[in-house]
């Protein structure tokens, strides 16, 4: 089964990928002119090039496996719901005290993202984000002895 994404999530790692592509580019240009220099085990510039490369490499292998495995969900135009779901805004009650706002997106949008929005983002598969899952305003969540009221859902 593929992981969920939220289109939005999905649009900003392509973007991602797109740009790693072009430094990779850059720094391969930047490899092949240091190595026209001579001696490369001494090459400062063609050594870290090198590595940049390969670290570049890593991070494009594991985004395009995250294009691969994931299915995006659009939730612009998901009709609006009483109960909580996969990219929904919920505002709670933390213990009666301290009002937060989280947004339920996909673990990878977590890992890769950097400003999804305004809120603080949880996994779908965190705790809270799967207690939180099919729940309706004023409903309470437990989790490790803190509870949670919803009050609102967007």
């Amino acid at each position: 089964m593929k992981n969920i994404i939220t289109l939005e999530g999905y649009d900003e790692i392509t973007s991602l990928f797109s740009k790693l592509k072009l430094e990779k580019e850059h720094w391969v240009r930047e490899k092949q002119i240091a190595a026209q220099q001579g001696d490369r085990s001494e090459n400062a510039e063609y050594i870290c090039a090198k590595a940049n490369i390969r670290d570049i490499d890593k991070r494009l292998y594991r985004i395009n496996w995250i294009l691969n495995n994931t299915r995006a969900v659009n939730i612009k135009d998901r009709k609006k719901s009483d109960k909580v779901l996969f990219g929904s805004t919920v505002k709670l009650l933390k213990d009666d005290t301290e009002e937060l706002t989280v947004k339920i997106v996909g673990t990878h949008e977590l890992i890769y993202i950097q400003k999804i929005t305004e809120c603080l983002c949880i996994s779908n598969i965190s705790p809270l984000g799967k207690r939180l899952m099919r729940k309706e305003v004023d409903d309470d969540v437990d989790i490790n002895k803190f509870n949670y009221e919803i009050l609102e859902i967007k």
